[in-house]
């Protein structure tokens, strides 16, 4: 990884961390700088950090992700009508069409995600591949 590519990688950690818990983008940089460096471990207090819910019921231990977190990992904004309908959309700043974001959307809304913390990867039911694919790259980076 080239100092650039850590340093934007870094920066967008500070500003999701800024955006999350408030404060300043500044004031979470150095631990996002750190965060970046050693590339952000799989771990389920990491994954809490950054939107999961942990979940533990008999040998079961996941942390599970809901469709608004999933959303934000993937760069997915958008606004609606009064009547529910996306009106416009943008995926990581680029214009997209209504009717790819509201499948994105309603994608994310029907699947479950989640991290299993005993086998230590990701897995998802109902969720195309190339929308997990994306969403566990987003939480990668």
């Amino acid at each position: 990884m080239t100092k650039s590519k850590l340093f934007l990688n870094a920066w967008s950690i500070a500003r999701d961390a800024a955006a999350k818990f408030g404060g300043s983008v500044k004031s979470y940089f150095a631990e996002a700088l750190k965060m970046a460096h050693k590339g952000i471990e799989l771990t389920v207090e990491s994954l809490i950090k950054i939107g999961g819910n942990e979940w533990v019921k008999g040998d079961y231990h996941r942390v599970y992700f809901n469709a608004a977190t999933m959303i934000k990992f993937i760069g997915l904004s958008y606004s609606t009508y009064k009547t529910g309908n996306i009106s416009s959309a943008t995926l990581n700043g680029n214009h997209i069409s209504n009717g790819k974001a509201a499948s994105i959307r309603n994608g994310l809304a029907a699947c479950k995600f989640w991290f299993d913390a005993k086998k230590g990867e990701f897995d998802s039911r109902d969720m195309s591949s190339d929308l997990f694919e994306t969403v566990v790259n987003s939480i990668k980076r």
